[in-house]
């Protein structure tokens, strides 16, 4: 949900890797993983795509530097959600 505590979280981190960017809600349709809904734990997925990727082609692709974009997207989100799980 847009509502998930863990959203304004992870839009900063993502504000402080990327500078601008676009955030959407996604159906679990879109994200192409598969979530356990049972287990009623939150999920938030962050695409880290080149705009140009070419999605589901054959040349489908990801730069070097959008990867390591990546990881420091979730280096970031991880430690501002682990500072918010301190708190509790």
């Amino acid at each position: 949900p847009v509502d998930n505590p863990y959203v304004p979280v992870i839009a900063e981190a993502a504000r402080e890797v990327y500078g601008d960017y676009v955030m959407y809600p996604a159906g679990l349709y879109d994200t192409g993983f598969s979530v356990n809904q049972d287990s009623g734990a939150p999920a938030i997925q962050v695409s880290l795509v080149d705009p140009d990727l070419d999605n589901h082609a054959p040349n489908e692709h990801l730069s070097i530097k959008e990867y390591m974009d990546g990881i420091a997207l979730t280096v970031c989100a991880l430690q501002a959600v682990s500072e918010i799980n301190e708190k509790d």
